[in-house]
């Protein structure tokens, strides 16, 4: 039997005696208090590396039926070729991140849990938002045809002699006009593949919020010309959004005002605990939009939209 030490000890051994370089295990916090292990592998030709998590390749190898030897080599061959699909063809220049004129246009925002995220928000640049933290990314575009992020720290922003203030700012300036309202039964037509799906079988009216590349698109709500739209399409109804995940929302517009919050609640609560990954959560209750105010709210609890 392997245990999963031997495992990530193993995989870092084969990545040395293939690449020539040097390679290491090392655990990573993600969001919502997830602890990966990344494998680096640095060699004389790059000066950065894929990163890429070993927990799930473990998964798939106790998934094999083969044996622990002949399972082991199909795993690290799926690992090898990972890592040379992703791994940047030309150098990279270090000194570009500590530029604040190179990394202002290449910001994003993301919009993460607080309590599920205390550890992390301890040395990360954020913003408070209702229950909710507003952090930023640095899209450094390292990589041929995929995108390499780096968090943005308390000690970047020292770095590049900026505040938090300012960094939302240039994000929300990269990200203006990244976002999208989509009715759930056109994304559904879509999936389904399905050219006139039947709006008569959803309860309520429902529409998708996110951005345009699906990936950290909740942080569309902080957007002015998202909530202009939202309020556009609810007129004199109520506006709730539903915290689906960290990439996107559901607006739900009602037109009676009978909606069960509770119910609406506990409905978030279960699809997070049994169905959302551990890290593509992002709230465990609904919000209420007020129109008029451009303001969200949770259980008495307002914010305004800065943008």
């Amino acid at each position: 039997m392997v245990s999963y030490d031997d495992f990530k000890e193993c995989m870092r051994q084969r990545a040395e005696e293939d690449t020539g370089g040097r390679a290491v295990v090392k655990s990573v916090r993600k969001i919502n208090g997830v602890i990966l292990d990344g494998l680096s592998i640095m060699t004389s030709d790059s000066n950065i590396s894929p990163t890429i998590y070993l927990n799930s390749y473990f998964d798939d190898f106790k998934n094999l039926q083969e044996s622990d030897d002949d399972a082991l080599d199909i795993i690290w061959s799926s690992i090898k070729e990972c890592y040379y699909r992703h791994l940047p063809k030309t150098r990279f220049n270090a000194d570009d991140f500590t530029n604040w004129e190179y990394v202002k246009d290449r910001l994003e925002i993301r919009l993460i849990n607080t309590d599920r995220n205390r550890e992390l928000l301890e040395d990360t640049v954020s913003i408070p938002f209702i229950d909710l933290s507003i952090i930023f990314a640095v899209n450094m575009c390292i990589i041929d045809g995929a995108n390499g992020y780096v968090t943005v720290k308390d000690c970047h922003a020292d770095i590049w002699g900026v505040s938090a203030e300012d960094i939302y700012d240039a994000a929300m300036a990269n990200t203006r006009n990244d976002w999208e309202i989509i009715p759930m039964c056109e994304l559904l037509s879509r999936l389904r593949g399905i050219r006139d799906f039947d709006e008569t079988m959803l309860p309520v009216n429902m529409y998708v919020i996110s951005n345009q590349g699906r990936s950290y698109g909740a942080s569309a709500i902080l957007n002015v010309d998202v909530l202009e739209e939202i309020a556009s399409i609810t007129r004199d109804r109520t506006a709730y959004i539903i915290p689906s995940s960290v990439h996107e929302t559901i607006l739900v517009i009602s037109d009676n005002n009978e909606i069960d919050m509770e119910y609406m609640n506990n409905m978030v609560k279960e699809v997070n605990s049994s169905i959302l990954n551990k890290m593509d959560i992002l709230s465990d209750h609904v919000y209420v939009y007020n129109k008029e105010s451009h303001r969200l709210a949770f259980e008495g609890i307002y914010e305004a939209i800065t943008a």
